[in-house]
């Protein structure tokens, strides 16, 4: 590429450069995740009103209502939701840069080719979760809030929290950071009702429709908070997780800690836009910090706002050494030096070593050549995103007997991965339990297929079945 296009079109070249490494990305073809499953389940769910596709109260409908849409127009889902995830990750790419550049130009540029490559992001690219649009939605609502936009940046915010739930905490932010302005009281008023009348039309009809359907208007919010706290031995655990994770797995990053000295040491607090970013940035790091079940992709909805801060403080030093005679090292070697802190986890991200489950394949060809097109009893929503059956999920550990005795002779094909029905360790109790399903199952149906698959980033087996009724 000729470094004068580069000098002259940043932006366009950190898209390019971005939409590059996704096409290489999504030509490793990774799995989709369970989260996945259950979002396209849901937009299934919602627009055969209720004849296929699955529910969970917990999740958020505005990204089922868009694919929900996006299915009813015949459009192959997954292949829809994969350009989808294109289109999303460039674009906040590009409001990565434009919101940088409140700062200055140098932040811009840096702050988003952070974001372009930073593995922690480049992961969500082709797996249709509800993160990228999110955040979409949030760092629009940021922008125009920076903007004077108390309103728009209210709905734009809300219909953040609407595709994901902590989302929410941008909102609080902007409300906490409209307290701070250097106005009189009366305007600060008027500029938080604006907020909050942007923020509560788009909520509102969502409650509504929650008071109905659920015996508490507040149903999603408590089964959520119920979710994060059960099976938190497979997940990682411990207050300094999210600094391992990802401050030290994405080394520029570690320049946020640089930001934060210089937060307080220049009293940076007292611009807003400053005072929002970080307000958003160290009430979701607390917010998750707090939740028992601990995930690196829960910080990529700040991500953008961190590689902005990491880039204000990366600027900053540059010109500092720029200005020195005989600087440590020279201006020029620390770009260099930045710029190696933000290839490095790449390739880990590129070459991850990824198990082949045949599984899945075998099962979607059997479905195929036997026509089957009746219910399927599986312990994995990976169906639904490929067939349009009806899906009668074993719901976990807690349920997983209970629904396969509620579903005898209902299924045509029963899908069973171990792996999703796990007990906890010395739960001695729950593991007999899973043996004697397991005993049933097997003495109950005849099975057509089975494999074992070794999961190196957990170091655990898992064992799959297909079975159908005898």
């Amino acid at each position: 590429m000729n470094f004068k296009v580069i000098e002259n079109r940043p932006l366009l070249s950190i898209l390019l450069i971005s939409l590059i490494l996704r096409g290489v990305y999504l030509l490793l073809h990774f799995p989709l995740w369970w989260d996945t499953h259950v979002y396209l389940g849901m937009a299934k769910y919602i627009f055969s009103l209720g004849q296929m596709g699955v529910w969970e109260s917990y999740r958020p409908l505005l990204f089922p209502i868009l694919m929900g849409a996006v299915w009813k127009m015949g459009l192959p889902l997954v292949a829809a939701g994969t350009m989808m995830d294109v289109v999303l990750s460039l674009s906040v790419v590009y409001l990565t840069y434009k919101i940088g550049s409140l700062f200055s130009q140098k932040v811009a540029v840096i702050s988003s080719l952070i974001t372009a490559i930073t593995p922690l992001f480049l992961k969500f690219t082709g797996l249709i979760l509800v993160e990228p649009l999110a955040m979409v939605l949030s760092l629009l609502g940021v922008y125009v809030f920076l903007n004077g936009k108390n309103f728009w940046a209210g709905v734009l915010l809300s219909l953040s929290f609407l595709t994901k739930f902590p989302q929410g905490i941008f909102f609080a932010a902007a409300g906490t950071a409209v307290l701070f302005r250097r106005e009189r009281w009366k305007e600060k008023i008027i500029s938080e009702l604006w907020l909050v009348l942007g923020f509560i039309l788009p909520a509102l009809p969502y409650f509504i429709f929650n008071y109905y359907r659920y015996p508490t208007m507040w149903e999603p919010f408590i089964s959520g908070s119920w979710i994060v706290s059960t099976a938190t031995w497979l997940y990682s655990s411990g207050a300094s997780y999210y600094f391992w994770a990802v401050f030290a797995a994405f080394p520029v990053l570690l320049f946020f800690f640089s930001y934060l000295y210089d937060f307080f040491r220049l009293k940076l607090w007292k611009e807003e836009s400053h005072l929002l970013m970080m307000l958003i940035c160290s009430l979701t790091i607390a917010y998750f910090m707090y939740v028992p079940r601990k995930e690196d992709r829960y910080l990529v909805t700040i991500l953008p706002l961190l590689s902005i801060l990491s880039a204000y403080s990366i600027a900053l030093i540059y010109d500092l050494l720029k200005k020195k005679s005989e600087p440590a090292i020279k201006a020029k070697s620390f770009l260099i030096l930045v710029m190696v802190l933000m290839i490095i986890p790449l390739p880990v991200a590129l070459f991850l070593e990824k198990p082949t489950i045949t599984a899945y394949d075998e099962a979607i060809s059997i479905i195929k050549e036997r026509e089957i097109t009746g219910t399927i009893l599986s312990s994995d929503p990976f169906f639904i995103s490929y067939v349009d059956n009806t899906l009668k999920l074993l719901s976990g550990t807690d349920y997983a007997s209970i629904m396969y005795e509620e579903n005898k002779g209902k299924y045509e094909l029963l899908f069973l991965n171990d792996c999703d029905i796990p007990c906890a360790p010395e739960d001695t109790v729950c593991a007999e339990k899973m043996q004697e399903l397991m005993t049933s199952i097997g003495q109950e149906n005849r099975q057509l297929f089975n494999e074992t698959v070794y999961f190196t980033w957990n170091k655990r087996y898992c064992h799959y079945y297909l079975y159908v009724p005898t």
